[in-house]
C-alpha cells in the first residue's frame, strides 16, 4: 500500500489505508492532495471525503502513518489518520501546497 499515482500537473494521488482510532485499516481508497484540498475516495467509492486546505490545522507522518486535523465550520475538530508507504512524500506535498495556498492568500 502507497504506491503515488499521478492525477494531474499540480496534484498528487496516494494509495492508502484508512485508519480507526484503534490503529486498524477500515477501508482502502485514495488520498488526492491539490492546491485547493485534500480528498479520500474509497476503493468502493462508497466514502467520498473532501477537506479543503482552509481547515487543516496540523498535519505530520511517522512510522507509515499520516495524520491530519481538520477543523469545520462549527470550531469542531478531528483527527484522520492514513497509513501507506509514500507518508513522507505525502506530508511533504501537503506542505507544499499549503504554502503555496497560504502565499497566494497574503497577495490578495
Amino acid at each position: 500500500m502507497g504506491k503515488a499515482l499521478s492525477k494531474n500537473k499540480g496534484s498528487a494521488a496516494f494509495r492508502v489505508g484508512f485508519l480507526n482510532q484503534k490503529g486498524i485499516v477500515v477501508g482502502k481508497g485514495t488520498i488526492t492532495i491539490s492546491r485547493t484540498k485534500l480528498e479520500f475516495i474509497s476503493k468502493s467509492k462508497k466514502q467520498e471525503y473532501e477537506w479543503p486546505l482552509t481547515t487543516i490545522s496540523r498535519y505530520g507522518s511517522a512510522n507509515g502513518t499520516f495524520t491530519f486535523e481538520a477543523v469545520d465550520s462549527n470550531e469542531q475538530s478531528a483527527m484522520y489518520c492514513f497509513t501507506s508507504s509514500k507518508t513522507d512524500r505525502m506530508e511533504a506535498f501537503l506542505d507544499q501546497k499549503v504554502q503555496e495556498y497560504q502565499k497566494k492568500q497574503e497577495k490578495n
